[in-house]
């Protein structure tokens, strides 16, 4: 069963706000930190680098959340809960990358240092909650 990010709530992934990301560590604890986003169809997806924190947690635990406030209205925001997949990663993330980075007016981002080592998330929604 798909569940579906709402239409209303979907400017909060076309526009530039950050999105606070929490994956489990490998003992349970949350773990969160702020990445960029975007809505692809019904999904998220987060680039991230491999070796990191958030990386290593996937590995081991693939439930996550996404949590994406409104800067201009902060009690209005939609938390995605969901399954993560390293889905794409090298040369094959590049365009998604690149996507995200001009998204959050970083035309220059360098996403050719370190492009080998770059994966992508792509959350399934497994719940959705939305506010405001």
């Amino acid at each position: 069963m798909t569940i579906e990010i709402p239409a209303s709530h979907h400017d909060l992934f076309t526009e530039p706000i950050v999105a606070t990301f929490v994956t489990l560590t490998p003992d349970g604890k949350p773990h969160a930190t702020i990445v960029w986003c975007r809505l692809n169809g019904s999904q998220v997806q987060i680039a991230i680098l491999n070796g990191t924190q958030k990386y290593k947690n996937l590995q081991a635990n693939k439930d996550v959340s996404v949590l994406v406030i409104d800067t201009n209205h902060p009690y209005r925001y939609i938390e995605v809960r969901g399954t993560a997949e390293l889905s794409i990663s090298g040369k094959d993330a590049t365009p998604i990358i690149q996507d995200i980075a001009r998204k959050y007016g970083r035309p220059d981002f360098d996403w050719q240092t370190n492009e080998h080592k770059r994966s992508i998330v792509t959350i399934t929604p497994k719940k959705v909650v939305i506010h405001g």
